[in-house]
């Protein structure tokens, strides 16, 4: 539980940043830490309400938000601390989320078209153990709080983290482990959108990962995002296969209501030690639940 009224609480309008995307169309505020960054447009936050059953803060704004993308910190680096004494995330990162406002008529939150110049690799080779690198700081998964995946006719139920979109519009999830990665630039899983998450066919152990059997779920089977205390209930309307330069299907552009797009590896090649495709599956919300 966090700790909602001394300075490092989760009602301290402090432990929060909201920035507008400026001139530059780039985000140049990168956390709570180093402070809001020029060109980036600060917004003025001047409440915040917190439910500890929920594990939910409620931002009230000094004034609404125009059209325009914007990235909220909920800071991890600097400021909130639960109860027992321990900063959100470790204080090892701050949990940031992205979105778009595309219309003052509707305030709806939504997030742009992404650009992907390949579907991400995530499977290693069946059967064999493969050395991995350490991790680059700068290719570091956002730990998002508690926001779970599951596949109930597949038993998977996986942590979700957020993994960030390289330089080249790629996405690294190497060190993925038993995670699932939501691929930052998407939509944020359970809002409006296209919400893309991947997660191994095969992990670095030679061992199955949580998506080794996606390609078996067909239409109508439920994919569940568990999130503050609530159950965002999808079910499975495609599934298909695509070469890894591929990516209009899986990073569609869709905004007419919420839909999650799970991607792994298919079919390995023991000559060139690589997946010749990509599992999509695509599913749509239909259900909010406790």
């Amino acid at each position: 539980m966090l700790d909602n009224a001394t300075a490092n609480g989760a009602e301290n309008t402090s432990n929060y940043i909201l920035v507008e995307r400026g001139a530059n169309a780039a985000f140049d505020t990168t956390s709570c830490n180093g402070g809001v960054v020029s060109d980036d447009v600060p917004q003025t936050i001047s409440n915040v309400s917190y439910n500890s059953a929920g594990f939910v803060s409620l931002l009230t704004l000094a004034s609404p938000l125009t059209a325009g993308t914007y990235r909220l910190f909920v800071c991890g680096t600097t400021s909130i601390w639960s109860t027992a004494g321990l900063e959100i995330n470790n204080g090892l990162s701050d949990y940031i989320m992205d979105f778009t406002i595309t219309g003052a008529e509707t305030g709806t939150p939504t997030t742009p078209s992404t650009t992907a110049s390949a579907l991400p690799a995530t499977g290693f080779a069946p059967k064999k153990t493969t050395s991995l690198p350490q991790q680059p700081a700068d290719l570091a998964y956002a730990k998002l709080g508690d926001i779970v995946l599951e596949i109930p006719s597949l038993n998977v139920k996986s942590t979700i983290v957020g993994v960030p979109q390289n330089a080249d519009n790629t996405w690294d999830v190497t060190w993925l482990g038993n995670s699932t990665g939501w691929l930052n630039g998407t939509a944020f899983p359970t809002w409006n959108g296209n919400s893309v998450l991947t997660a191994h066919v095969t992990n670095a152990n030679g061992l199955e990962g949580p998506f080794a059997a996606l390609k078996t779920l067909k239409y109508g089977d439920q994919v569940i995002v568990q999130m503050g205390g609530l159950k965002y209930i999808y079910e499975v309307r495609e599934t298909k296969l695509a070469r890894p330069y591929s990516t209009s299907y899986a990073f569609q552009s869709k905004q007419d209501a919420s839909y999650l797009t799970l991607i792994t590896c298919q079919f390995y090649n023991p000559l060139n030690e690589n997946y010749l495709f990509r599992r999509v599956v695509r599913a749509v919300l239909i259900e909010v639940s406790e």
